[in-house]
């Protein structure tokens, strides 16, 4: 035989398949049934054909050009069609597939970039009436397990359910801001359904299901890994977000102050947070833009249960301007005129709380004071180092020293408050609904406090890794690089014992809902992977803290396509660690042996001479 007709013999290997595809590792894809890679990690096992396009010729390609001129120049309106049915397919190269009136299918390539937000389109998804219904009773999971994105009282959803169930669920029939909203409030909902609409077929197990309704969702020996939902619901979230920015800019709720365009405002500017970890959107100074207006014409609320709730959400907008290193949207004129009440000061609390056990209702009114603290030290943060002009500027180590002084000053009030968050729920006085608020107030004070270490951290680390030319200036005003190294192992002793507290009290989360999205579990997981980081902690805290990031991970993405490959090399450090302990034990057991057979051995000899 040839070596032609021996080549051309030859089997062709099978394509990867999607799961070796998404993870970038080698495939060895099996006729009859699973890859052994999917097989071992318990995954189903798909392949999605990859479509080549033949190549054109040269007189095809200057047609085609011809006509995209034509097509600019003078552009029709041609109609789309109308129905869209759901989209559930993990890899991005997947179409977008329009079923209509048409008796052909229109296939649109999507552009492959999840790292921004979607461009704007009009709104073509008939979603059925009941997808609608369940999708807005999600947002109450229990009689007081409300969704966290509905505690904002600019948000009418009673009014908006009543309008839906009066114009028979349908969201063409509501006025233009009860639409942009509806649409808003739908897109970010969709992020937690388990709806086939929006997942495709196939259902959660018993034991996944559950993680939805414990109590703990991260306190169990075994957590499943739910990532590939978040990757099956994807393109659906994206297609209504690209629709809500879309109806959002048509209805024009950026410029029109109203308590429903500033909660629209609110929502997208929070999916931009969640989805892409950027936090600071135009939607967001747009939200404080209307909360400001307002409250000068006298129209928010003034309860001081809601009043409470404004200043919670406050640290919703403070948070992610201040881990994206924006400007702070919200300045200290907005904040009390918005919430027109004066904080209690750090010391004054900080006295009150470590001397007298206090009620359920002072610690959640310390709230305002937290708040306030928060939003002053994150302003002075991004303003003098993280922001895009301080970074520009030489590092001030006087105002370095006040910040970290004024860090340890509140970290002082936050452990009082924990402290008394952790007698009431160790005492089972309290009803399960203040129990359940309880922890979601510590899980919260310790998140938003790691905001402001880990911004310093990684502000120092980059100031130390990447010293400009002018460090070694004979500038006297210039840090030298040995009191910068001094500042950084403070903030690195800092971020530490932070990322194990906040580890602690995200096993202790009350709801699945609750937890921090994707992209801060990832910052803090590669902070713990990094060796020198570990200060002031034991190896068993970090690698216990390593573990609950991960099981977050997996967790949330039930709701978020997670790309970062974080849980794969946790779970790769925490083998490797267990490996070589398991070295270690057996050196130290063979050295044991050798020691035990040498004082044998010298025994006998001295016994034999």
């Amino acid at each position: 035989m040839s070596t032609a007709s021996s080549i051309s013999g030859k089997r062709k290997k099978p394509p990867a398949c999607d799961y070796c595809k998404l993870h970038r590792v080698l495939c060895h894809p099996q006729l009859n049934g699973p890859c052994p890679r999917c097989a071992e990690k318990g995954v189903n096992c798909q392949t999605t054909p990859v479509i080549r396009r033949k190549r054109r010729t040269k007189a095809e390609l200057v047609q085609f050009a011809t006509k995209k001129e034509v097509d600019t120049s003078s552009p029709s309106t041609s109609s789309l069609p109308t129905n869209i049915g759901p989209l559930h397919h993990p890899p991005s190269s997947i179409p977008f597939q329009f079923h209509g009136e048409l008796s052909t299918m229109v296939t649109i390539q999507p552009v492959p970039d999840f790292l921004d937000e979607p461009s704007p389109v009009s709104p073509t998804i008939q979603m059925p009436t009941e997808v609608i219904k369940e999708l807005m009773q999600m947002l109450r999971n229990a009689p007081y397990d409300m969704h966290p994105i509905i505690t904002n009282p600019m948000i009418p959803l009673s009014r908006l359910r009543k309008s839906l169930q009066l114009h028979l669920w349908d969201l063409h029939s509501l006025s233009p801001q009860d639409r942009v909203l509806a649409h808003c409030l739908l897109t970010f909902i969709a992020l937690h359904s388990k709806n086939p609409f929006i997942i495709g077929l196939g259902e959660l197990s018993t034991e996944e299901s559950q993680r939805f309704t414990s109590s703990y969702p991260l306190k169990t020996p075994v957590v499943p890994d739910l990532r590939q939902f978040g990757f099956r619901r994807e393109s659906v979230v994206r297609r209504l977000w690209a629709e809500a920015l879309w109806l959002a800019n048509q209805v024009g709720i950026a410029t029109n102050t109203s308590k429903e365009n500033a909660a629209s405002c609110w929502i997208l500017g929070h999916l931009r947070y969640v989805i892409l970890g950027k936090g600071a959107s135009a939607f967001s100074a747009a939200c404080v833009y209307h909360m400001r207006a307002l409250a000068e014409e006298g129209q928010l609320p003034t309860i001081e249960s809601e009043l409470l709730k404004l200043r919670g959400h406050m640290i919703g907008d403070v948070v992610p301007a201040l881990m994206a290193g924006k400007s702070i949207p919200l300045t200290l004129n907005d904040e009390f005129l918005i919430v027109p009440l004066k904080p209690e000061s750090l010391e004054q609390l900080i006295s009150t709380f470590t001397t007298q056990t206090c009620s359920t209702s002072e610690v959640f009114l310390s709230i305002h004071t937290f708040a306030h603290n928060i939003a002053l030290l994150a302003r002075e943060t991004v303003e003098n180092l993280t922001g895009a002009y301080a970074r520009s500027q030489l590092l001030d180590e006087c105002f370095l020293i006040k910040h970290f002084a004024s860090l340890d000053l509140f970290h002082s009030f936050l452990n009082a408050v924990l402290q008394q968050i952790s007698w009431h729920l160790n005492s089972s006085r309290s009803s399960p609904q203040k129990m359940f608020y309880l922890r979601a107030c510590s899980y919260g004070f310790v998140v938003s406090w790691g905001s402001l270490v880990l911004v310093l951290f990684e502000l120092l680390r980059d100031r130390s890794m990447y010293n400009t030319a002018r460090m070694n200036n004979a500038d006297s005003s210039e840090i030298s690089s040995h009191r910068l190294s001094m500042h950084l192992h403070h903030a690195r002793k800092l971020a530490s014992s932070t990322a194990v507290e906040i580890s602690e009290t995200m096993r202790d989360i009350p709801s699945i809902m609750r937890l921090l999205p994707p992209s801060d579990l990832v910052r803090w997981a590669r902070f713990l992977l990094v060796e020198e980081n570990i200060v002031d902690i034991t190896r068993t805290q970090c690698l216990q803290a390593l573990e609950c990031f991960r099981d977050a991970l997996k967790l949330v993405g039930f709701s978020y396509a997670d790309r970062s490959g974080v849980v794969d090399i946790i779970d790769e450090h925490l083998a490797s660690y267990v490996a070589d302990n398991m070295l270690t034990l057996l050196g130290q057991q063979n050295s044991g042996w050798m020691h035990d057979y040498a004082s044998t051995r010298l025994d006998w000899l001295e016994t034999g001479l």
